[in-house]
């Protein structure tokens, strides 16, 4: 076969016309490196590059909050989300900048009326106004505020991810990785059904589910921290091709490609990891034989019904999050363990560029108190409860758009966290992990429960029956 296989090597996979159109096997926009010119022709190439755009939109967010640069561009992936409140977020590698909806789709909205609109810059802002201009809306300021820093609270963002088209996109990039990897295959495998599905656009997908396994419950760990992997899989058995692929080592997929129209005596599984991240290859990918159990691969799949019922999907999607929050901080935590000399100010720096950070997590403590501890101090002490859910109160006219009050406790977090940062570094405890559980995870969480919350709880409460 293989023979046979050189034969058709530069011919398309899917009408047999000379091949070269020289396409990212994986999609440049989301870190591919790696180009072909011996799976599609140019007009096969150019219908395909729509699940491009596909995945491109659907993925963007992670990638830009990764920082992945699309290959051959100097910057990072750039993405624009829209809020749950008509608002859009531009999202670029750790920064987050508000875009305020137009003027038009703003709620109670009435010409002549005047309206409250915020900005992430000046800049910001006069990009806004000129686009209302542009609209047909005249835009007149009566009054400016001073600009002030404002915390972000959690942002209501109207994500889409999956979907018919989403699906097809990832059989498309499926498809692509066998036909570059198995080359001597590709031609000898009836992948008519599958092309037929990926050229119907309108159609709904029958090759893609997805996978709601674990990744480590298919295989081993990938070699990059936010790796891809594909396993092409080749068997003997029944004389089928799939892909299972895993995005970032969390989003699993099955991909059913077709039969072989010529049997094969042994099984094939070949790995392929790649890594968004890399400046170039060959350091982007990668390329191991496996010998496994395809079954297990293949036939053991869990529907996305079960993540849903069991409520994984919500909980994989947080711990997602939580990878990539740390991820951002570590080389952050490094560099302040290797600038360390017992010098406060050093920590006091820190702390105050994280000060996002910070008051996320005094967010999620002050949710946790009223949640969880305070039911509990209720029925152990004789206090008539004031009818407070949360001790953070929004004031966009104060500094860091927060109460009096509410300040007062943030300036304490950061206060107790610099204190607690200042401990572990002076008694020689670099432990990277350690530091991010104190500034994003259960021990911080503790010390703003105990040290500030609490105490706050106490003094509004324990004397007033």
């Amino acid at each position: 076969m293989t023979a046979k296989g050189s034969e058709n090597k530069f011919k398309c996979i899917l009408c047999g016309e000379k091949s070269g159109s020289h396409e990212h096997i994986f999609p440049a926009q989301l870190g591919g490196r790696r180009t072909s010119k011996k799976i599609y022709c140019h007009t096969h190439n150019e219908k395909l590059g729509k699940y491009v755009v596909v995945l491109n939109n659907q993925l963007s967010l992670f990638n830009s909050l990764l920082g992945v640069r699309p290959d051959r561009k100097k910057t990072t992936v750039e993405s624009l989300q829209q809020g749950r409140d008509c608002v859009k977020y531009r999202f670029t590698e750790g920064n987050i900048n508000i875009i305020p909806a137009d003027v038009t789709d703003i709620p109670d909205f009435a010409y002549g009326k005047a309206i409250n609109v915020s900005f992430s810059s000046q800049e910001d802002c006069d990009a806004w106004i000129i686009r209302q201009q542009a609209q047909g809306n005249d835009i007149h300021i009566v009054d400016q505020q001073e600009p002030i820093n404002v915390l972000h609270d959690a942002i209501p963002l109207r994500l889409s991810f999956g979907g018919p088209e989403f699906m097809k996109a990832i059989s498309y990039i499926g498809l692509s990785f066998y036909a570059q990897y198995c080359p001597e295959l590709i031609h000898y495998t009836d992948i008519s059904a599958l092309s037929s599905e990926l050229f119907d656009f309108e159609g709904q997908p029958a090759h893609c589910q997805w996978d709601a396994r674990e990744f480590k419950q298919v295989v081993t760990e990938n070699a990059f921290e936010f790796g891809h992997t594909f396993l092409i899989c080749v068997s003997a058995d029944d004389q089928t091709v799939h892909v299972w692929i895993s995005l970032f080592s969390t989003f699993n997929f099955l991909v059913s490609l077709g039969k072989l129209k010529s049997p094969i005596v042994d099984d094939h599984i070949i790995r392929i990891d790649i890594d968004p991240l890399a400046e170039k290859a060959p350091a982007d990918l990668i390329k191991t034989h496996l010998k496994s159990d395809i079954s297990h691969i293949i036939h053991s799949v869990e529907n996305l019904s079960v993540m849903i019922s069991n409520q994984s999907a919500a909980q994989r999607v947080a711990a997602f999050q939580r990878r990539i929050e740390h991820y951002i901080l570590r080389p952050k935590i490094r560099n302040l363990i290797k600038n360390y000399t017992r010098d406060s100010a050093v920590i006091n720096q820190f702390i105050e560029q994280e000060a996002q950070g910070v008051y996320n997590l005094l967010t999620h403590a002050d949710k946790i108190f009223f949640a969880e501890f305070e039911p509990e101090l209720l029925c152990i002490l004789p206090v008539k409860r004031k009818s407070e859910e949360s001790y953070l109160v929004r004031d966009y006219t104060r500094e860091m758009g927060l109460s009096e009050e509410s300040f007062k406790l943030f300036v304490q977090s950061k206060n107790v966290l610099g204190l607690a940062l200042t401990e572990y570094l002076s008694g020689k405890n670099t432990n990277v992990n350690r530091i991010i559980s104190l500034l994003s995870e259960d021990d911080g969480l503790k010390l703003l429960i105990l040290q500030v919350i609490m105490p706050y709880w106490q003094k509004k409460n324990l004397n007033w029956q």
